[in-house]
């Protein structure tokens, strides 16, 4: 039990826990109607600061990867070779202290007339809110798939077993808020915010302490033993690198005597000494010859050999049908004559279909491709809010019953588009390739959530946005498949030629 204690501590994992519960005090699948009940805005209005928020979040992204990266190295270029990603967790905390301080606004300008009803101040701390956020998902990501490739020598695809925990705590506090405001309303989101932020700085501090211990332990591992009974004796030298996943561990042992063995029963690999780096090496970045712009690094996702750009346009089509959902679902739930705690409900019924889906994530990238997860993703959303325009009024079973495709949704379209980037993406580039990809993912959610709105608060209400995101979400589809079809006819057609010459 301490064992697991002290590897979940030293896992990405405790990150991604923290900051799913702070998000979701900072609002979460409730921000809409906070918007609309704690703040008095319409639904127009509503779109119009979520989409600020996410027109921060398109343009920030990729400069707060980048920013982090580079920090990264920096620290690493000066004696902090055995504490990383200190640099990147510094641009973390920084990013949720400023999400915090914003949303803390809205309530801090109650009291001034100016400010309380004023759409251009809410939108403006939206905004900075969204640079907040900005500064800690793209960066988790990368931080992530760092770890995974660079500490644990796991496939980056295991980067879905790693972000599981993030929605499973995710649910526990959506029903968690959802409890609190059927009781106390929304004022209660700003005590739990200074909490949830608190929160995420400790687990930060934890994540780190418990990785410098762990290298520690590494330096100071005896490379020799003497052997007993009549003078010294050469026994084997190891250098072990635990790569424990789950009820996986996978152990590199290196002997002096040059011989080559493999245990695939216990997971034993035997080398020579001289082919395996010390533990300091292991843990110490490798900076790049050539410092590459962000411009060279978009080239790198529109890689025709990857279907780049396809891949992209899909992921901007189904984020601006995600972000409606996510954003605003919540208000034609209440619409429907649901409570709160129905709302907290759903959540835990989406993340317990999202859960399986990050966790078999590797199997399913390994076995179907990005491209075919996303378009998994893609369809299931297509399915749902289809469904959505036909739900008669009162009945929340039919929401809850449609709920698991949300999961399936979220799960696919993230565990393929961290993978896509994850692919092309050089050591070093890590949190600014995750930061690009997400210029794409936010620059969709700014069109739905815009657009989105606007439908919403028309004479055909939710209806026709729900119906407007279809169409646009099909567009995605049809655009990568066509995509992947012309790539299969190259290929075949390269082999036909092949075998000809």
């Amino acid at each position: 039990m301490i064992e697991f204690i002290r590897r979940y501590q030293s896992r990405p994992r405790i990150l991604f826990a923290s900051t799913f519960v702070w998000l979701t005090m900072l609002g979460g699948r409730f921000l809409a109607p906070f918007l609309e009940n704690d703040i008095g805005l319409s639904a127009t209005e509503i779109g119009v600061c979520l989409a600020c928020q996410q027109i921060i979040l398109t343009v920030a992204s990729s400069f707060a990867g980048k920013a982090a990266d580079a920090r990264e190295t920096s620290l690493s270029n000066n004696n902090f070779r055995h504490q990383r990603y200190v640099g990147r967790v510094q641009i973390m905390l920084l990013g949720v202290v400023v999400a915090t301080t914003a949303f803390l606004c809205h309530g801090a300008c109650r009291g001034i007339e100016l400010l309380q009803h004023s759409l251009l101040w809410h939108a403006f701390l939206q905004s900075i809110q969204g640079l907040g956020v900005a500064m800690v998902f793209p960066v988790l990501d990368g931080l992530t798939i760092d770890y995974l490739q660079q500490e644990v020598h796991s496939d980056r695809q295991d980067y879905g077993r790693e972000r599981l925990h993030g929605p499973l705590w995710w649910a526990l506090a959506n029903f968690a808020l959802s409890m609190f405001l059927d009781k106390n309303g929304f004022r209660v989101c700003y005590p739990l915010s200074i909490i949830a932020a608190v929160f995420v700085m400790i687990s930060a501090f934890i994540f780190l302490s418990n990785y410098t211990h762990r290298q520690q332990l590494q330096q100071h591992q005896p490379t020799h033993q003497e052997g007993g009974g009549g003078g010294e004796q050469e026994e084997a030298n190891f250098v072990q690198i635990n790569c424990s996943f789950g009820d996986a561990t996978e152990e590199t042992e290196s002997s002096s005597d040059g011989e080559y063995s493999e245990n695939h029963e216990h997971g034993q690999i035997v080398v020579d000494t001289e082919d395996v780096p010390a533990p300091d090496q292991l843990s110490s970045p490798i900076t790049s010859a050539e410092v590459l712009s962000l411009m060279d690094l978009l080239k790198l996702l529109l890689t025709p050999t990857s279907c780049g750009a396809a891949f992209l346009v899909c992921v901007v089509c189904i984020s601006s049908g995600q972000v409606v959902v996510d954003n605003l679902v919540f208000l034609f739930f209440e619409a429907l004559g649901s409570k709160w705690i129905s709302m907290g409900v759903t959540v835990v019924i989406k993340i317990a279909f999202e859960v399986p889906i990050f966790y078999t994530g590797p199997h399913l990238l390994k076995r179907f491709g990005t491209s075919v997860v996303l378009l998994l993703g893609c369809v299931c959303y297509l399915v749902r809010v289809v469904a959505y325009t036909w739900l008669p009024q009162g009945h929340m079973i039919y929401p809850l019953l449609l709920e698991p495709l949300h999961g399936v949704t979220y799960g696919s379209t993230q565990l393929a588009m961290v993978d896509f980037v994850a692919q092309v993406m050089p050591r070093g580039y890590e949190a600014t390739g995750q930061g690009l990809v997400y210029l794409f993912k936010d620059g969709g959610s700014v069109l739905g959530i815009l657009f989105g709105g606007l439908a919403d608060n028309s004479s055909h209400g939710p209806h026709l946005m729900f119906t407007m995101s279809a169409g646009i979400v099909s567009a995605g589809i049809l655009v990568l498949m066509l995509a992947q079809l012309q790539a299969f006819r190259m290929r075949y057609y390269n082999m036909i030629q092949t075998v000809d010459a």
